[in-house]
């Protein structure tokens, strides 16, 4: 499993009010370890999470977000947040918008159409 620490703190975690876990800390050994470069370098080693999320280009960069092999999930941001509505992280992590539980907030009328909360 690869991790990466930003050389900066990251306001994400702090800008969704979450309480962020910190990944296990980088050791510069897994940067000579094949089996980091092939799970971290997908589609030339960025991650699109973090990259949208503002973080720099050095940090996005470092990892990418699912190891191409496998589907697990890699990026350290992503990782160690919790979902507000399920409570997933680690392999499961997402957030609001990707949350499996996120269609069992609409609710049905008695004429059988769907209505969406007006937030989705």
């Amino acid at each position: 499993m690869c991790y990466i620490l930003p050389k900066k703190s990251t306001s994400w975690g702090q800008s969704f009010g979450t309480s962020m876990m910190q990944p296990p800390p980088f050791h510069s050994t897994l940067l000579k370890d094949s089996s980091f470069k092939s799970c971290c370098t997908i589609g030339g080693g960025e991650c699109n999470f973090c990259r949208n999320n503002g973080e720099s280009q050095e940090h996005y960069r470092s990892h990418a977000l699912r190891n191409q092999t496998t589907g697990t999930l890699v990026c350290p941001i992503l990782r160690s947040y919790r979902c507000d509505t399920c409570g997933a992280t680690g392999d499961n992590a997402h957030t609001r918008n990707y949350c499996p539980m996120r269609d069992s907030r609409r609710r049905a009328p008695s004429n059988g159409t769907e209505v969406y909360n007006a937030t989705e």
